[in-house]
């Protein structure tokens, strides 16, 4: 049991401690292409809600540099 117990404690202080830094969107996959309409939300850096990260990709052709900071709707982490 107390096995059990410490795998479970390290399980849940990884799950706790392992927050994701912002990063890059891997925009050389999207371009000259057109996105998709499915929703795979990711929340920029920015706090603002992508429908996908190709669009995310497309807001950075305009001269931004936004970073995904969670994959998801903003302000659901």
């Amino acid at each position: 049991i107390s096995l059990f117990v410490s795998l479970n404690l390290h399980f849940l202080f990884i799950a706790f401690t392992a927050a994701d830094d912002p990063y890059e969107p891997n925009c050389a996959r999207y371009a000259n292409s057109i996105c998709t309409r499915e929703f795979e939300p990711v929340c920029g850096d920015n706090g603002q809600t992508y429908p996908t990260e190709c669009v995310l990709c497309q807001e950075n052709t305009i001269d931004q540099q936004i970073k995904v900071a969670y994959k998801g709707e903003c302000g659901h982490v």
